[in-house]
């Protein structure tokens, strides 16, 4: 059986996602695909606020693309097997 999961990473704490610059964003991203403790990560997607625009997240192992675009919604997706939430949100949380 296939153990695969997803889950929406938290944006509703003190601490909210940083406004991510898309370099941030992307070394972030590429560290949770290579961080072991993170789980089996598939695929990343979603949307986070920089400025007046939104930087829309969609990435895989292999690849990693920013694009901004006009509008969206502070989310993000992780979707993948065993994916230890906590350890995934402390790359993409601003530290307390």
């Amino acid at each position: 059986s296939n153990n695969f999961s997803f889950f929406v990473a938290s944006t509703a704490t003190s601490s909210p996602l940083l406004s991510y610059i898309k370099e941030e964003l992307t070394k972030a991203t590429h560290s949770i695909f290579n961080d072991p403790l993170c789980g089996k990560v598939f695929r990343i997607k979603g949307f986070i606020p920089e400025n007046d625009q939104w930087i829309e997240l969609n990435a895989t192992k292999d690849q990693i693309t920013t694009e901004t675009i006009a509008k969206g919604q502070e989310i993000i997706i992780v979707i993948g097997e065993s994916l230890n939430k906590e350890k995934i949100e402390e790359y993409i949380k601003k530290p307390a």
